[in-house]
């Protein structure tokens, strides 16, 4: 109850009066009880947009959305514009306010190795090895039959949770667009603008290269987005297609 309790009131004081105004160059977001935020979100100032629901806030017609503008390295927190509480509706106009091109159908999909669900489950059993260490520590002499069962709960947790994970994890893009999939009760869709990205970049440790499997970084000035265990030669042909977009436009993203 306090938890919920400070949480809401948390989030009535941060976005108490929130407003949205459609201007010529984006949006200007207007909030708070304590302190009146006023933020000016021009359409090419954002670096990169995610949305995020659970099935609860699916079922309001319910969505978050952040906005990331360019970061600074003392106080990155204050490139984050978040706005809770938008309908569908509400979120294909503002996406409409912050994109000069609408967003388009993704037209390729990439998905990670299921070596992924192996790496997650692996480190996911890593605390049961503390169960014997805290129950000597503690003298607890905790039974057979109680072992098993928290053990087998625990497994079928954690093996139920990081399926359902890796089916999320999609990474799609189109000419103008790369979008991130991810979550499992929360879902969150990562939108970047290919022209706006800084670099691009891939990470392949020792123990992947007989697999061919690398990671894939996308850089903006708003902050980072990755996607691991991903094919070698998959990954380079959408570097090289981002590269050249990068390189190719006479855009700027400030």
């Amino acid at each position: 109850m306090a938890i919920i309790t400070v949480t809401v009131a948390d989030t009535f004081i941060k976005y108490y009066g929130l407003r949205l105004k459609k201007s010529n160059s984006g949006l200007q977001v207007e909030m708070g009880l304590r302190k009146n935020k006023k933020v000016s979100l021009k359409a090419k100032r954002v670096q990169a947009i995610e949305i995020l629901n659970n099935p609860f806030q699916q079922r309001l017609n319910l969505q978050k959305i952040k906005f990331f503008l360019a970061s600074s390295p003392n106080d990155p927190e204050k490139s984050i514009t978040t706005i809770p509480g938008i309908s569908q509706e509400l979120l294909s106009k503002i996406l409409g306010y912050m994109h000069v091109n609408p967003i388009k159908k993704q037209v390729t999909q990439i998905i990670p190795n299921k070596l992924l669900i192996f790496k997650k489950i692996s480190a996911g059993f890593l605390p049961l090895l503390l169960i014997p260490i805290i129950s000597k520590f503690y003298n607890l002499n905790l039974p057979l039959k109680w072992l098993i069962i928290i053990i087998s709960v625990y497994s079928v947790i954690l093996l139920g949770y990081q399926l359902l994970y890796f089916r999320s994890l999609r990474l799609s893009f189109s000419e103008e667009f790369i979008l991130k999939n991810s979550g499992v009760w929360e879902n969150k869709q990562q939108y970047l603008e290919i022209w706006k990205l800084q670099a691009v970049s891939i990470s392949q440790p020792l123990w992947y290269r007989k697999k061919n499997l690398v990671t894939l970084t996308f850089h903006s000035a708003g902050g980072d987005v990755s996607f691991e265990l991903i094919d070698r030669n998959k990954a380079e042909s959408l570097m090289d297609y981002v590269l050249y977009k990068i390189e190719s436009t006479s855009r700027g993203w400030m």
